[in-house]
């Protein structure tokens, strides 16, 4: 999904930083609209993904220094922190959902039908 890096500065001439100011605009606007819900809902959680998404667009925006440094590891820190940053914002969606839908009614299993 290179899309911040190749098909948006090519194709629609939006360039990688401007990319990610609309998408940190996008994530502040996210968390001040739903900012009751986030804050019952494991605002920690939340605020790892973040901070694992932020290691990324950092890792990402270094580029040629970090690899320089880090050689083939740099893709590990940017995709992998992405990665993590992904499972704990999915993790915070199904605690959010699993919160507002409530516990699961547990029913007792009929009885299988008499031939």
């Amino acid at each position: 999904y290179m899309f911040h890096e190749f098909v948006l500065p090519r194709y629609v001439g939006i360039g990688e930083k401007l990319v990610y100011a609309l998408l940190a605009a996008a994530i502040l606007f996210f968390l001040h609209r739903y900012r009751s819900i986030v804050m019952l809902m494991n605002p920690a959680l939340l605020l790892a993904a973040l901070a694992c998404f932020g290691v990324s667009v950092v890792s990402d925006l270094l580029g040629d220094s970090l690899k320089l440094a880090l050689g083939r590891w740099e893709f590990l820190l940017e995709d992998g922190m992405k990665f993590i940053g992904i499972s704990l914002w999915a993790a915070w969606f199904v605690g959010a959902a699993q919160r507002e839908l409530g516990p699961v009614p547990v029913t007792a299993a009929a009885p299988p039908a008499a031939p």
